[in-house]
């Protein structure tokens, strides 16, 4: 043992600190091991110098974060060190706050070092750079491009039925008889409008039935003549997700591809 770690472990010296603690508060904390039970320290002031110590070990090891010489299982180890650090100083930060009646460190916006957080953990530094975290950041990626396309889709059709509810009544549906010119007045769908066309039966010809009659009629006249019975059958494609514009560069490039093929009778 050194010279000056015998100094300092000297009974004198040890004397020295105690009355200084009891009568002037000071206290030096490096000399003691940081409780591992927040809930143990009963002072505010003792738990607030706690809380730097772990502030100065996070930031010793985020300068180690940068070392080129490290490999890639120091710094999954160094990176482990820094969340479980992050989580003990949220720890200190909810005793002082609400056991303590302390500062709320909370909202303390001087501690910016908080990493990239993936998949409920922190990375930092060159820790980024390893496999599975570039995975995983790929994974994040994908999942909000996916979220963020069908926040757009459910906002398109919120639209969609928002404009319907406008323009389009009952009568639409075929639920207000022909002859009755005096219900023929556009109706606003409320709540009792849309249990009376759920639990009506429509009526047997409505507006609705003749718009489609004119309109197959209309195609039929198209396809070769009125009423024609080598009419082309129209299918109409059903989708269980609507393409997205995806989609739509990938399918044009492979129908370009497939003309091109045939006019090189490849």
């Amino acid at each position: 043992m050194s010279r000056n770690v015998d100094k300092a472990n000297s009974v004198l010296v040890r004397f020295q600190e105690l009355e200084a603690e009891k009568n002037g508060g000071y206290k030096d904390y490096t000399r003691f091991k940081r409780p591992t039970r927040v809930g143990s320290v009963s002072k505010s002031q003792e738990a607030q110098q706690w809380r730097r110590q772990v502030i100065s070990d996070i930031n010793t090891r985020l300068t180690r974060m940068h070392d080129p010489s490290l490999n890639e299982f120091q710094l999954r180890e160094l990176n482990d060190e820094l969340n479980d650090l992050f989580s003990e100083k949220a720890r200190w930060e909810r005793h002082i706050h609400r056991n303590l009646k302390g500062p709320d460190f909370s909202r303390d916006k001087s501690f910016k070092h908080t990493g990239t957080v993936l998949d409920g953990r922190r990375y930092f530094g060159r820790a980024l750079a390893l496999p599975e975290v570039q995975q995983l950041a790929k994974n994040a990626a994908d999942w909000r491009k996916k979220s963020q396309s069908a926040r757009q889709r459910q906002k398109t059709l919120q639209d969609r039925v928002r404009v319907w509810k406008k323009s389009l009544g009952p009568e639409y549906y075929g639920f207000v008889p022909e002859d009755s010119a005096s219900l023929r007045v556009p109706l606003h769908l409320t709540v009792e409008t849309v249990k009376e066309i759920l639990t009506s039966k429509p009526a047997s010809r409505s507006h609705f039935c003749q718009l489609e009659e004119d309109k197959t009629q209309e195609l039929q006249a198209e396809a070769g003549g009125q009423g024609s019975v080598m009419a082309p059958k129209r299918i109409i494609p059903q989708f269980s997700q609507l393409p997205d514009l995806k989609d739509m560069e990938e399918w044009l490039v492979q129908r370009r591809k497939s003309q091109l093929q045939r006019q090189l009778n490849l």
